[in-house]
């Protein structure tokens, strides 16, 4: 088992509106972000929407930002899949949404449509070799090799 460390996020709420992410249980990864204003997407529509805060992300961190599972029951999906808010970001937290759908797409300000995951940042070291060796169980498989 492995001991759990909080770690102080400080916040801005630049919204009037605007509220703190919170966790909706115990042991939750993911801190539901709230919309600061109502919005309306039209099919095939993209928008930027501003959840009505910025973050002090403590340094060697990350924050992810998802989708919640029940935005599955929708047409509205992130077109980048996951987010990656940075450290070094104190700008507006915004999220990117797109409709999919035949069919105009409302929320109304205060509806949970993304989670914030608090992530530890780990540094690659690159190092350029003549052959990656290719002795694992997968091998050369890729994408798909495991079956459906």
């Amino acid at each position: 088992m492995s001991e759990n460390t909080d770690y102080l996020v400080e916040i801005e709420l630049i919204h009037k509106n605007a509220k703190t992410p919170k966790y909706s249980y115990d042991g939750d990864a993911g801190a539901d972000a709230y919309l600061c204003e109502d919005i309306f997407i039209r099919p095939d529509e993209t928008k930027l929407v501003d959840l009505g805060f910025k973050l002090k992300i403590p340094e060697g961190f990350e924050f992810q930002i998802r989708p919640r599972s029940s935005l599955g029951k929708t047409k509205i999906r992130f077109p980048h899949s996951v987010g990656t808010i940075d450290s070094g970001n104190r700008q507006n937290i915004k999220l990117l949404l797109e409709n999919i759908g035949n069919e105009p797409v409302f929320f109304k300000a205060g509806d949970r449509l993304c989670q914030l995951i608090l992530k530890p940042i780990f540094k690659a070291n690159y190092k350029i070799v003549t052959k990656v060796e290719n002795n694992t169980a997968r091998g050369t498989g890729g994408l798909g090799s495991s079956g459906k």
